[in-house]
């Protein structure tokens, strides 16, 4: 939809800038929640961070993880 507002990519062929790089960086930041693998105290564990990388939980697995985020209402996206 060419006329689109809400779509990012408009004007990277110089119709319109429909957004500023800050604000696509930021794009559905409010949303999103990455879990991510990792090891705490020896045991394997999943952490649930905010889209900035700050802690909100951890998961003795990932199903948890993304039980927490669903709780919380993020969509839970994997990082590696």
């Amino acid at each position: 939809m060419p006329n689109d507002i809400s779509n990012p990519f408009i004007g990277l062929h110089g119709t319109h800038a429909s957004m500023s790089l800050e604000e696509f960086a930021d794009w559905g930041a409010d949303d999103v929640a990455f879990i991510k693998p990792s090891v705490l105290e020896g045991e394997p564990v999943c952490i649930l961070t905010d889209a900035k990388g700050s802690p909100m939980g951890v998961g003795s697995t990932r199903e948890t993880a993304m039980q927490e985020a669903l709780a919380l209402g993020f969509i839970p996206l994997t990082a590696h």
